[in-house]
C-alpha cells in the first residue's frame, strides 16, 4: 500500500470496527450493498457520501443523505479535504481517518536460546496425554497436572467475586511456582488490557512488570511464554517496566478457553533467585486454563446480572418516555384522531403530542423524529417534549415554536444529534391547517374521490444551524380528507433484499382504506409494512399521526 494512501478504520453501532484502505480514485459509503463499502447501519442511507482522490489528497461530499455526513463534528454543504487524524460521523457510524505509513511492528522469531513460545493449545494437549508407552516422569508430570487441575476446580467452584478470583489465582500460582512477583490481565471491552490483580513477595505491590510484546505474543496469540533472562533476549530489549523492575527471568500463559482468550497471568523474578523452566510453563498453562473457564463464567453471571439491571431500568424509560405521549386524544367535533408510537430498542427517539389549540376550536399536533435510536435518542426526544411544551400551550405559532427550539437544541446538542418535526394548528371550523416543518418527511393529505397532495418541508431539521428560520405554509383539509403525518420508520422499513417501502406504498394503504375507522387504516399500513419486510423487527422508530374532517 502506497505511503500517500489514507486508511479508514470503521466503527459500526453494533461495536465491530474493521479497517478499509482508500485505494482508487472514487469510492461511494452507504447502507447498500453496491456500495463501494458497504456499511451495516440503518441510520446510513443507501449511497451516503462519496470520496474522491484530487490532486491535493482526498475530498468526501454528502449524497443527499437523510441523516447528513458530519467532518470534525460540521455539518458538510459541500466537498470537504479529508486528512489523517479528522473523524467522520455518517449515522451512527464512526470513521477515523489515519495514515496508512504507519511502521508495523517488527516480525520477531519465535523462539531464541533465552526464550521459548508455544501454543498454550498444544501444551495441554500433550500434558494430558497419556499413553502405555509413557515413562516414569510422563506419568508423574500426566498425575500432577490432574492434581493440580482438581485443586483448582475445587478451589473456584465455589461462588466468588472477580477480585477475589483474581487474587486466589494469584494465591495458587504463588503457592505452586514460588515467583517473586505475579499480575493478572484482563482484556476490557474497548480491547485494551488491564491488570485486575498484583502480588508481590518482595513488599513492592504497586510495582507491575509490564511488556506490550508478552501481552502481544501471551494474551493476543494464545502462547505460553517462557523467558530465561529478559536482559539477554532482544525481545525486551525496549521493555524499560522489566528491566526497571529487575525481572529477569519469566513465564506466562493465556487464560484460554473456548471462547478465546480472556487474558494472561504472568510470573517473574530475579534470575538470582528463581529460574523458570519447562515444566514450570506447563504447569502455569494448567492453572491458566482452569482459571480461564472460571473467569467466564463469572464475567457471564456478571454480564446476565448487568443485562436484568439495564432491561429493567430501559423497561422503566419506555414507561416514563410512555407518561410523556397524551394518554387521550382531545375531541373536537367533525374531526377524528389516531396517534402511535413503536419503538425499534424498547424505547423512542420519535416523539409526538396533540393539543386543544388554546383559545379556540382546534388542535395543535407536533411529530419529531430525533437523529439516531435507542436510550440516546430517547433522552433527547424527552428534552424536545420539554422545549415544546411551553410555547406550543402558550399558543405561539408553528414557525415560532420550532425557530425557538431549533436554536435551542443548537445551543445544547452537538451538530450529529438534530431533529426532524412537523408542527400543524388546525382551526376546526374552517379546516385551515397552518403548518411549519423543520426537514420532516411530506406529509399526506388524501381527499374524498382519491386525489392527494403532498405537504413538503419549510426548513432545514431543528437543531442544525444557529437562527434557522420555519416559514409557515396553510393548507385547507375538506370534508372527507385525511392528513397522514408519519416518521421514517415507515417509509425506510425494508424488505430482505434491501428495498424501501416508500411513501408511495403508505398511498396506496391509505387510498384503499380511506373510508375504514382510523384505528383500523393504522392497523392495516402496520400489517403492510410487517408484509414487506416479512416480518423482521423494525429496524427504525415508528411513529403515525392521522387526521380526518367528517363533518
Amino acid at each position: 500500500m502506497p505511503e500517500s494512501e489514507l486508511l479508514l478504520v470503521i466503527e459500526t453501532p453494533d461495536g465491530i470496527i474493521r479497517s478499509h484502505a482508500l485505494t482508487g480514485d472514487e469510492l461511494v459509503l452507504g447502507r447498500s450493498t453496491d456500495a463501494g463499502l458497504p456499511i451495516r447501519d440503518p441510520s446510513l442511507s443507501r449511497e451516503h457520501a462519496r470520496m474522491r482522490r484530487v490532486s491535493e489528497g482526498w475530498v468526501i461530499e454528502d449524497l443527499g443523505s437523510h441523516n447528513g455526513t458530519f467532518v470534525n463534528g460540521r455539518l458538510l454543504e459541500g466537498p470537504a479535504s479529508i486528512r489523517p487524524g479528522d473523524l467522520l460521523c455518517l449515522g451512527e457510524t464512526r470513521i477515523h481517518v489515519q495514515s496508512s505509513s504507519q511502521t508495523k511492528d517488527r516480525e520477531k522469531s519465535s523462539g531464541s536460546q533465552n526464550s521459548i513460545f508455544r501454543s498454550a493449545k498444544e501444551i495441554m494437549d500433550e500434558a494430558l496425554r497419556f499413553t502405555p508407552q509413557s515413562g516414569i516422569e510422563d506419568l508423574r508430570r500426566y498425575a500432577e497436572h490432574l492434581r493440580l487441575l482438581n485443586e483448582i476446580h475445587h478451589a473456584l467452584g465455589r461462588s466468588i467475586a472477580p477480585a477475589e478470583l483474581f487474587d486466589l489465582i494469584l494465591e495458587r500460582a504463588f503457592q505452586r511456582l514460588k515467583p517473586e512477583e505475579g499480575a493478572v490481565f484482563l482484556r476490557e471491552p474497548g480491547g485494551d488490557f488491564a491488570c485486575v490483580a498484583r502480588r508481590s513477595s518482595l513488599g513492592a505491590g504497586d510495582v507491575v512488570f509490564f511488556s506490550s510484546h508478552l501481552l502481544h505474543e501471551v494474551a493476543e496469540k494464545g502462547q505460553a511464554a517462557l523467558v530465561f533472562d529478559t536482559a539477554e533476549d532482544e525481545r525486551f530489549a525496549g521493555a524499560e517496566s522489566l528491566l526497571s523492575a529487575g525481572v529477569r527471568s519469566l513465564i506466562a500463559a493465556p487464560l484460554l478457553d473456548s471462547g478465546g482468550s480472556l487474558g494472561m497471568i504472568a510470573l517473574a523474578s530475579r534470575a538470582s533467585v528463581r529460574r523458570f523452566n519447562e515444566q514450570d510453563m506447563e504447569l502455569l498453562s494448567s492453572l491458566a486454563s482452569a482459571a480461564a473457564l472460571r473467569v467466564r463464567n463469572v464475567q457471564l453471571t456478571e454480564e446476565a446480572a448487568e443485562k436484568r439491571r439495564l432491561e429493567q431500568e430501559i423497561s422503566l424509560a419506555r414507561r416514563i418516555q410512555e407518561g410523556l405521549f397524551p394518554m387521550k386524544l382531545p375531541q373536537i367535533a367533525a374531526w377524528e384522531t389516531f396517534a402511535s408510537n413503536t419503538p425499534s430498542r424498547f424505547v423512542s427517539g420519535d416523539f409526538y403530542t396533540v393539543l386543544e389549540r388554546p383559545g379556540s376550536d382546534g388542535l395543535t399536533f407536533l411529530v419529531a423524529d430525533v437523529a439516531g435510536k435507542g436510550l440516546a435518542a430517547s433522552l433527547l426526544a424527552a428534552s424536545l417534549e420539554a422545549l415544546c411544551a411551553d410555547p406550543i400551550e402558550t399558543g405561539l405559532p408553528p414557525h415560532a415554536v420550532l425557530a425557538r427550539v431549533s436554536q435551542r437544541l443548537f445551543q445544547r446538542t452537538p451538530p450529529e444529534k438534530y431533529a426532524t418535526a412537523f408542527l400543524g394548528s388546525l382551526d376546526a371550523p374552517t379546516g385551515r391547517l397552518t403548518h411549519a416543518s423543520g426537514g420532516h418527511l411530506p406529509a399526506l393529505i388524501v381527499e374524498k374521490g382519491g386525489r392527494h397532495r403532498w405537504i413538503g418541508s419549510t426548513g432545514v431539521p431543528l437543531g442544525l444551524f444557529e437562527g434557522a428560520t420555519y416559514p409557515e405554509k396553510v393548507t385547507d383539509i375538506e370534508r372527507g380528507s385525511l392528513l397522514v403525518v408519519y416518521t421514517d420508520g415507515f417509509s425506510e422499513a425494508e424488505s430482505p433484499s434491501e428495498e424501501e417501502y416508500g411513501t408511495e406504498r403508505i398511498l396506496e394503504v391509505c387510498l384503499r382504506c380511506l373510508d375504514r375507522p382510523l384505528s383500523e387504516l393504522a392497523a392495516a399500513l402496520e400489517a403492510d409494512v410487517a408484509s414487506f419486510t416479512h416480518g423482521g423487527s423494525p429496524a427504525d422508530d415508528r411513529t403515525l399521526f392521522l387526521v380526518r374532517r367528517v363533518g
